[in-house]
């Protein structure tokens, strides 16, 4: 859970950081000038809500899982089967 809060940090703030600093040099006419009028950065917030709760009801899902799978595991059997 940790990675994925990292992951989707990190992930947003180097996106909006690049696209600022790209967007620059990007205005730029066939001419050589600047675009008139200048390009305006614009994020749908809900649109990365909603990828941000597949991605939450994935990790969610992916734990439920593993700690099924965990719950139904037989120690002892584990145990005997690193002897052989």
């Amino acid at each position: 859970a940790i990675i994925v809060l990292f992951g989707v940090g990190i992930g947003t703030a180097s996106g909006l950081w690049f696209s600022t600093a790209l967007l620059p040099l990007l205005e730029v006419a066939e001419e050589g000038g600047r675009v008139v009028p200048p390009m305006i950065l614009d994020t749908n917030w809900s649109i990365m809500v909603m990828a941000y709760a597949v991605l939450g009801g994935a990790t969610a899902v992916t734990f439920g899982a593993v700690a099924w799978l965990i719950a139904r595991l037989d120690i002892q059997q584990v145990l005997r089967a690193g002897r052989a």
